[in-house]
């Protein structure tokens, strides 16, 4: 972004203007100042991000920064993505990663993992750098112990001060028959196959209806939304 500080120029000037750099000025005509800016401003942001529920781990959160021109993580209402399936049935990021930072990469500045797990109670801080050209960010995790339960933000110009409260929300790819052949958590270890799709899901995200204890999980891991907090803190 150029901007450019003058009183009435001769056209003769113009093209000496344009060309000026940084801090320099052309004392023989009437111009007086020039300002290159070709780096939009960065802004440095920390989401400390609450897992509010008693017994549900979150898995390590995709995380992307972007612009309105980038395709959304996900809409509520409709179906959600292959790659989003991925994350929210077995809490595998890569896919997702691979196809913002590859596949289609329009409007988006980053795509990238957190490297851990935020346990239940637990908390985790993710700097994320946002500026005029990409204002928004978009985050999701894995609700381990469901079938396909993720908690998320999309699409959100992020700013100093914002806090949010999110509820877990069911990707509805997969059914939720709460067997540990499908739930690849911490409290089906050895108890089940884990990674198995179950498939014959609702077919659109929408609120996650909890454990109803109707297979293997217990009534223990069911949650009252919110699900998640996120406040938003300027990294000074």
């Amino acid at each position: 972004m150029k901007i450019t500080n003058f009183m009435t120029l001769p056209l003769a000037l113009l093209s000496t203007a344009m060309s000026l750099s940084n801090g320099e000025s052309n004392e023989g005509g009437m111009l007086r100042r020039v300002v290159i800016n070709d780096n939009p401003k960065e802004t440095v942001l920390t989401l400390k991000i609450l897992n509010l529920s008693y017994r549900q781990p979150f898995s390590p959160f995709f995380i992307m920064v972007h612009n309105s021109e980038a395709e959304p993580l996900f809409t509520l209402g409709q179906p959600a993505s292959n790659q989003l399936a991925q994350l929210a049935e077995i809490g595998n990021t890569n896919r997702l990663i691979n196809y913002y930072t590859n596949n289609n990469p329009k409007g988006v500045k980053s795509a990238t993992r957190f490297h851990s797990m935020t346990k239940a109670g637990g908390t985790s801080e993710i700097t994320v750098s946002v500026s005029d050209e990409y204002p928004m960010i978009s985050i999701a995790a894995m609700c381990e112990n469901t079938n396909d339960c993720f908690v998320g933000l999309s699409g959100v110009n992020v700013t100093e001060g914002m806090v949010f409260y999110e509820p877990g929300l069911d990707a509805g790819s997969e059914e939720n028959n709460e067997s540990c052949d499908s739930v690849p958590g911490p409290f089906c270890i050895g108890k089940g196959n884990q990674f198995d799709r179950s498939r014959n899901g609702e077919g659109f995200i929408h609120i996650h209806r909890g454990i109803v204890g109707d297979g293997d999980l217990d009534k223990s891991l069911d949650w009252r939304n919110p699900m998640m907090r996120v406040v938003v803190e300027k990294n000074e």
